[in-house]
């Protein structure tokens, strides 16, 4: 039971590490605990606290479903950023959770093509701020 637990650990951390884009190594830690680690550990508490029988159980589905749901926040992210870029005007996504990401652009002086995206990310009331320096918006297709 205790190897299968450090198992999965093990494997989460490194699904959890390499799982995330290529960004600079401070802002991609930065999101993986924003949009990763922090859901995927309240899904396992949660979902370990509610299956009594097999908590390892209960705790690897609620794992899996708190990481989805960062990665649907993280997504929020990306695509907020790249429109707000896009269209130099303010935008903002929220959730059916009340989860909300909100971008704000400016024009960085001097510079052709560049904005500096502030994005604020409201998780379960609180706020993190974070900006990001934006040339040559590029455009994601995203297919569902």
């Amino acid at each position: 039971m205790r190897n299968r637990i450090s198992w999965l650990l093990v494997v989460s951390f490194f699904v959890l590490t390499f799982s995330s884009g290529c960004a600079n190594f401070q802002e991609r830690m930065k999101n993986i605990n924003l949009t990763k680690v922090v859901p995927t550990l309240l899904g396992a508490g949660i979902g370990a606290a509610a299956d009594e029988k097999k908590r390892w159980r209960g705790g690897a589905i609620g794992a899996a479903a708190g990481f989805l749901a960062g990665m649907t926040l993280e997504d929020m992210m990306k695509r907020a950023t790249e429109e707000a870029a896009k269209t130099g005007e303010k935008v903002s996504y929220e959730d059916d959770k009340g989860n909300k990401v909100e971008a704000v652009p400016k024009a960085v002086k001097g510079v052709e093509n560049c904005s500096e995206v502030t994005r604020t990310v409201t998780i379960d009331g609180k706020k993190e701020v974070s900006s990001e320096k934006i040339c040559e918006v590029k455009t994601t297709k995203y297919i569902y």
